[in-house]
């Protein structure tokens, strides 16, 4: 024991020794790390909030009109066909050539050339016409009218033309009227129905049939000292023509100044008789005849039967430029193209 005590005082005193300096050294905080240049700089930014969009809201939709169901058409019922009746040939038509009135039934004719029939009259009022029939002139019901010309009119002449395609104008003096007709199918037909002047007394006009051989498109006219000239005139007997109403005398061998010189006091007297012996008519109708009629071919056919009521030629306007203060003027049908009547039914052009 003894020979450790030595060994232990040692160890004491050096263990008070340090708990010595330990109570005597002050005591200090613990340091904090110092920031870099870097961090001081920082200014910390609190970000604002992303804005969230609002949404568009849809639109609507419209909702679209349930649409009403067209009613279906109530079908009407089928109309019973209506019975024939029978009608007499009337005194305006007869028999085309080829075919004959059937003895014992009115307004029942036949075809020669095969026997077919036709009855004349009317179903349910219409307007009367032919239709095929039997020999007994029995119609069947719910027929319809047939497309065979039957009749022409009454007036039409009866001479068989040669062959088709020949032009006969008819002159009816009791009308005043012309008629152009074109052969075919071994009849007359009629193309063109025109008014007329003729002579001024019964006897001053021939009656008969001629033919045109000669035309011209500007002539004088008339007698020592009662000349005119007249547009599209064509002879068929001797002083005799069918030509324009008279031009004055003023306009001879001056076409262009004859156009606007028709005397139209005697324009007006169309319908009556007027002239010297001659045929007149208007501008519009001479010319359709002068520029169809064939020379040594076309007839013309002057007669004391009664023919069609002719059509109204145009009024005439006293005034210029229609007229001139001495009665002369333009025919309201001279297809001229410095006829100021044209421009009557011209619309007027349009402003671009």
């Amino acid at each position: 024991m003894k020979r450790f005590l030595p060994l232990l005082l040692c160890i004491a005193f050096l263990t008070l020794a340090c708990a010595g300096a330990s109570a005597s050294a002050p005591v200090s905080a613990p340091e904090t790390p110092s920031a870099t240049p870097y961090e001081e700089a920082v200014v910390l930014i609190t970000p604002s909030p992303t804005p969230v969009p609002t949404p568009t809201p849809e639109p609507t939709p419209t909702p679209e009109p349930t649409p009403t169901p067209t009613p279906e058409p109530t079908p009407e019922p089928t109309p019973e066909p209506e019975p024939f009746v029978a009608l007499a040939l009337p005194d305006t038509l007869r028999p085309k050539q080829g075919f004959l009135k059937a003895e014992s039934l009115p307004g029942v004719v036949y075809r020669k050339a095969d026997g077919a029939f036709f009855a004349y009259g009317t179903t349910g009022g219409t307007e009367p016409c032919f239709y095929p029939c039997d020999k007994t002139g029995a119609v069947a019901l719910g027929e319809r009218p047939t497309d065979v010309l039957c009749a022409v009119p009454a007036y039409t002449p009866t001479d068989k033309p040669k062959r088709d395609g020949l032009l006969k104008i008819a002159v009816y003096i009791p009308t005043q009227s012309v008629v152009a007709f074109r052969s075919e199918d071994g009849e007359w037909i009629q193309e063109r129905v025109m008014i007329c002047s003729t002579g001024r007394t019964y006897k001053m006009t021939p009656r008969g049939t001629f033919r045109i051989y000669e035309s011209y498109e500007f002539k004088r006219l008339g007698s020592e000292g009662h000349y005119c000239c007249g547009l599209y005139a064509c002879r068929f007997k001797g002083a005799y023509l069918l030509h324009s109403v008279p031009i004055s005398y003023d306009a001879l061998g001056n076409k262009e100044l004859g156009h606007r010189m028709v005397y139209m006091k005697k324009y007006e007297q169309l319908g009556k008789g007027a002239s010297d012996g001659c045929v007149r008519l208007t501008v519009a109708d001479a010319k359709w005849i002068w520029e169809n009629a064939v020379l040594n071919e076309t007839s013309v056919w002057i007669t004391d039967k009664q023919g069609p009521t002719p059509p109204k030629p145009p009024a005439v306007i006293w005034e210029e430029p229609y007229t001139d203060k001495n009665g002369f003027g333009w025919d309201p049908t001279d297809p001229h193209p410095d006829n100021p009547y044209l421009l009557l039914n011209t619309p007027e052009p349009e402003n671009p």
